[in-house]
C-alpha cells in the first residue's frame, strides 16, 4: 500500500469516527468507513466480477426448462404443497396500457415443476416474499396478509450498502495497478 493510500484510509476512519477494522466482511456490522472483499469469482474466470448473469444465467442458458422473463414485475409467489410451503411459480400483472392506469390488470401465472429462483433485487425480493405470506406473523397480520410460512428474517433487517469510490491520478513514478491496463503488460 502506498503512503497516499494509507493516509487516505486513515482520513476515512477519522471522519467516520470508527477505529475498528472490519475483520469479517460478511458480518453485517458495517458502520462507518471500512474496506472489504468484492464479488469476485475465484473459480471460473478468475478475477472477474460475479453476479447473477455470470454466476447463474450464462451457464444455464441452454437448459430447455429455463424461461427468463425480462421486464416482468413479480407480484406474488404462490405456495403449494401439503402445508403450502413450496414455491411453484410466480404471478405478475400483465401490461395493459400505462402503469398509472387504475384499471384492474389481469395476472399472468408462470408455473415451475422443480424450482423458482426469485431475483427481484434488494427491495422487491423481501417485498414479494412478504406479500406471498412468507415472513414474521405479526408483521404479516398487521398488513392483512395470511401467514403461510413463518420466517422472521424475511423482509427484515434491510441494510442499504452505499458504496463510494475514490479515483485519483498518480504521478508517473508512483507504483500502481495502471500497468495492468497498458499494452506492454498485455504483450508479456
Amino acid at each position: 500500500m502506498t503512503r497516499m493510500e494509507e493516509e487516505f484510509i486513515k482520513a476515512c476512519y477519522d471522519v467516520s469516527e470508527s477505529k475498528n477494522t472490519l475483520h469479517d466482511a460478511w458480518s453485517g456490522e458495517h458502520l462507518g468507513f471500512y474496506s472489504s472483499l468484492g464479488a469476485v469469482d475465484r473459480t471460473v474466470n478468475s478475477g472477474t466480477r460475479s453476479y447473477a448473469a455470470t454466476g447463474y444465467l450464462k451457464p444455464n442458458l441452454d437448459r430447455p426448462s429455463l424461461k427468463v422473463l425480462t421486464g416482468a414485475l413479480v407480484s406474488k409467489v404462490p405456495l403449494e404443497g401439503a402445508g403450502h410451503e413450496k414455491p411453484r411459480g410466480i404471478n405478475c400483472p400483465t401490461r395493459l396500457g400505462p402503469s398509472s392506469s387504475s384499471r384492474a390488470k389481469p395476472t399472468c401465472q408462470a408455473k415451475a415443476t422443480s424450482e423458482v429462483i426469485l431475483c427481484a433485487r434488494v427491495v422487491q425480493t423481501p417485498q414479494v416474499l412478504v406479500v406471498s405470506g412468507i415472513g414474521n406473523p405479526e408483521v404479516l397480520s398487521a398488513a392483512g396478509i395470511n401467514t403461510i410460512v413463518e420466517s422472521h428474517p424475511a423482509g427484515a433487517n434491510f441494510q442499504d450498502h452505499v458504496l463510494g469510490g475514490m479515483v485519483f491520478e498518480c504521478a508517473p513514478e508512483v507504483l500502481s495497478l495502471d500497468a495492468l491496463h497498458g499494452d506492454e503488460y498485455g504483450q508479456k
